[in-house]
């Protein structure tokens, strides 16, 4: 019978506040009415109106909750003149008794049509956004697979120790390691931007990235400029777009990752904590990976050998509470292993 009328919930409203004009409301709405307050709040729990049109006797505490748990509804409060006046925080409209019973109508029908808008836009800037995020992620990963690519990699890698990355940060978050640090991150940012780690080595010649076998000292010096490339690209886009917290963990990423735990790392040879959680998170995640994996100058380390290694490099290239962390889930990194393959 109401389904292409709007639904109006109202409290404490009788029809003598009408006047004569009293049946115009019921015919052009679904009238739901409540002589309190408890019984909307109760209805509100399984059913979500167009409107609400409540008495100003029946606000107190009842109002509170609407403009703090409902307050995308729109209401509409009845006024007796001249008298106290309980005042929700302009989200409600106020209409003063008596009243033209047309005029309220037009008012309620205004309110209807502009939440209406409300809900499309919001709808509308929600898919927007989720396209642009979509865009910024598939841009991300285009940039890092090209990286890898020019690397003599199937682009592999990247995904590979994002996905490590996260089995430690879940078992950080878990055991309460560096707790106060990691209350301070967005995950969702930081598991993106590590794809960016190695980005600095689009810059690094193909007669390097693509040799089969083992670097001489000057191209291993020269690989190691990626790093420090790295963190400039990052900056120069930082330059244009300040204030960025993707940009900054990304940044963190690509100059740090390389750094060890008794500073004879690079670019920098930071020492211990001087060295970026996210660097020494990644440190462990991008070794781990580098091990298992094929590559044209040697074969794939099985994960048993792999995390020995990982093991022995506790206090000198790892951080030893990372390194204990990652022995106690290395079965999550064998798992991973085992599903992707040593590509």
């Amino acid at each position: 019978m109401y389904s292409d009328k709007s639904t109006i919930f109202c409290v404490g409203v009788t029809i003598n506040d009408f006047a004569k004009d009293s049946e115009l409301l019921y015919e052009r709405y679904n009238v739901v009415s409540f002589s309190s307050g408890l019984g909307l709040l109760g209805a509100l729990e399984d059913e979500i109106p167009d409107l609400i049109l409540i008495d100003e006797d029946t606000l107190g505490i009842c109002g509170f909750c609407i403009e703090t748990r409902f307050e995308y509804i729109p209401i509409i409060v009845l006024r007796r003149m001249n008298e106290a006046r309980a005042e929700l925080r302009g989200i409600a409209d106020y209409i003063g008794i008596p009243f033209d019973v047309l005029k309220l109508c037009r008012r309620i029908d205004s309110h209807i049509e502009l939440s209406d808008y409300r809900k499309r836009l919001g709808q509308t800037l929600k898919h927007k956004k989720e396209e642009v995020s979509s865009l910024k992620d598939a841009f991300i990963k285009t940039i890092a697979v090209l990286v890898e690519i020019r690397d003599n990699t199937t682009g592999v890698h990247i995904e590979k120790t994002r996905l490590y990355l996260s089995v430690l940060l879940d078992a950080m978050k878990a055991s309460g390691v560096y707790e106060e640090e990691m209350a301070e991150l967005d995950m969702e940012l930081v598991l993106v931007s590590s794809l960016l780690h190695d980005v600095g080595k689009i810059t690094i010649s193909d007669a390097i990235l693509q040799k089969p076998g083992t670097f001489t000292p000057e191209e291993a010096t020269q690989m190691r400029k990626h790093v420090a490339l790295g963190g400039e690209i990052i900056e120069s886009i930082k330059e244009q777009v300040p204030n960025n917290e993707f940009l900054d963990y990304a940044h963190v990423f690509a100059l740090s990752h390389h750094e060890k735990w008794d500073g004879s790392g690079y670019p920098k040879g930071l020492v211990g904590e001087e060295i970026p959680l996210l660097g020494r998170v990644m440190a462990i995640a991008d070794v781990y990976d580098a091990l298992v994996s094929e590559r044209p100058y040697k074969k794939a380390l099985p994960h048993a050998e792999a995390a020995e290694i990982i093991k022995e490099g506790r206090d000198s290239h790892f951080d030893p509470v990372l390194v204990d962390l990652f022995m106690s889930v290395s079965h999550e990194f064998e798992n991973l292993q085992d599903k992707h393959g040593g590509k």
